[in-house]
């Protein structure tokens, strides 16, 4: 049964009453749903354009439920997310080796029984290590590694860099025991 009205009072005009009709009430919300001007625009925007001209009971639960049945409706939905703004450059490290960054790269072929290589650089000179590791490995195993190779080696720099230091100091004829004279 398809009943039209019209209310002097009312804000709507002329609405087409469509009473307990599914088959026309599927008609109808595929019809707005799949339009070429505003179609796939979701819930609310369709249920507007809808009940501008039609009514009957329980429209917006029988459109909610179409679309929920779209499955391009399902995978193209829009993002509630803020845009990101603009990229912020990354600080300046304060010095070498204070400020680094660890990587693996795996499914290598075997090379006298390596197959793993642990990547580790430091940020502000770009300078890289190559560790070569075993698999499978652990977090205990790549601790001790950078330990190893890493740490060991920036130790042995810094020893390097007092003795160099401290060699200076002698021949400017500078006391050793005040390191504030370098600055």
């Amino acid at each position: 049964m398809v009943l039209a009205w019209s209310n002097a009072s009312s804000e709507k005009g002329t609405l087409i009453w469509i009473g307990n009709n599914i088959a026309l009430q599927t008609k109808l919300i595929a019809a707005f749903h799949l339009s070429a001007i505003g179609g796939r625009s979701g819930v609310n925007a369709i249920y507007h354009r809808l009940k501008k001209l039609f009514i009957w009971k329980g429209m917006k639960t029988d459109m909610d439920s179409y679309i929920k049945q779209c499955s391009i409706c399902q995978h193209t939905k829009h993002s509630h997310d803020h845009p990101a703004g603009l990229l912020q450059p990354l600080p300046i490290p304060a010095g070498v080796w204070q400020d680094m960054f660890m990587d693996f790269v795996e499914v290598l072929p075997k090379s006298e029984g390596y197959s793993v290589i642990l990547v580790v650089v430091d940020k502000l000179t770009k300078f890289a290590y190559f560790i070569s590791m075993k698999h499978p490995y652990t977090t205990v195993t790549v601790a001790h590694l950078f330990m190893d190779h890493i740490v060991n080696c920036m130790v042995y720099l810094a020893a390097l860099l007092v003795i160099e230091t401290k060699s200076l100091l002698v021949h400017s004829g500078n006391n050793c025991s005040s390191p504030t004279r370098l600055i």
